[in-house]
């Protein structure tokens, strides 16, 4: 029994052993990993605040290089105002009133154009309703006339029908009147005969 105690006594101390050893070789990986991940966010920050160096230099330096710039360009809009204010500016008001002018007159012009082109419209307007109430008034005469002519001719020399409901004795003198039909009437004068 006793052996047996010695035996489990040994068998435990072998198991603490190699979980032991398990949990140092854990460990170990942990911090290697975890010594590459600081090692990699190093790297990062030292790149990043070299970025930020950079960019730091630049903005210190952009005041120095705009006012630099912008006296130069200063500069350069000093002399050219002090150009114009020698003499070209006199000579670009004298241009622009030149072409004022010119325009005006040109628009003087165009509206004198467009006054006598409204003229010439409005005559050919008048003209040509002339011509139109000239040509109405000798249809309407034309027309009249011939109704009139139709009319009479009509009348002349057209036959009408007339009915004589009780016909005894007829008489017609000096007339240009014909007989078309005619059933037991007697009729006396100049009558053309158109029986059949």
């Amino acid at each position: 029994m006793e052996e047996q105690q010695k035996n489990e006594k040994y068998d435990l101390n072998d198991i603490e052993s190699k979980e032991l050893r398990t949990t140092v070789s854990t460990l170990n990986m942990v911090r290697t990993e975890f010594c590459n991940l600081l090692d990699k966010s190093q790297k990062e920050i030292e790149g990043t605040l070299d970025e930020l160096n950079n960019t730091i230099l630049f903005v210190q330096s952009l005041p120095k290089n705009l006012s630099a710039e912008l006296a130069e360009k200063t500069n350069e809009l000093a002399k050219q105002i002090n150009d114009l204010n020698q003499g070209n500016l006199k000579k670009f008001v004298e241009s622009l009133l030149q072409k004022t002018r010119e325009h005006n007159e040109a628009i003087k012009d165009t509206i004198f154009q467009l006054n006598c082109l409204k003229d010439d419209v409005k005559n050919a307007r008048l003209n040509q309703m002339k011509k139109y109430l000239k040509g109405l008034g000798v249809a309407l005469a034309f027309s009249s006339l011939v109704a009139i002519a139709s009319s009479y001719a009509t009348m002349r020399f057209f036959p009408h029908k007339v009915n004589i409901d009780n016909p005894q004795r007829i008489e017609i003198n000096n007339s240009d009147v014909g007989l078309w039909s005619s059933k037991n009437v007697q009729v006396k004068g100049d009558v053309k005969d158109y029986r059949r």
